[in-house]
């Protein structure tokens, strides 16, 4: 996430968990925006319900919660996945390249 960040390989950043180790990351993130006079949203995606303790998202992160069934479709299984929105290159408007990591 790091390295795709310096490459501004990205402008918005989905990751699917609710665990607080890539809030770290986050903060970096945004500082190498910030040094490359950039903009980068990085959201971080996490299951709610009335059940549900943990109603915090990931720090230094836009919060969305949604419900227990769509994020278990939505993180494909895997405990922290990354879906990140490339930035469109060239002219013409191309549509972003959506690429996910895990």
């Amino acid at each position: 996430m790091i390295g795709l960040a310096w490459q501004s390989a990205y402008d918005v950043a989905l990751i699917f968990s609710q665990d607080q180790d890539p809030s770290e990351v986050a903060r970096k993130i945004r500082d190498i925006a910030r040094s490359q006079g950039r903009w980068v949203k990085i959201a971080g995606a996490f299951p709610v319900s009335p059940v549900t303790p943990n109603r915090k998202g990931i720090n230094w992160t836009d919060w969305i919660r949604i419900d227990r069934a769509t994020y278990s479709v939505a993180a494909g299984g895997s405990p922290i996945q990354l879906l990140i929105d490339a930035s469109p290159t060239g002219a013409g408007g191309a549509d972003p390249a959506r690429k996910a990591l895990h």
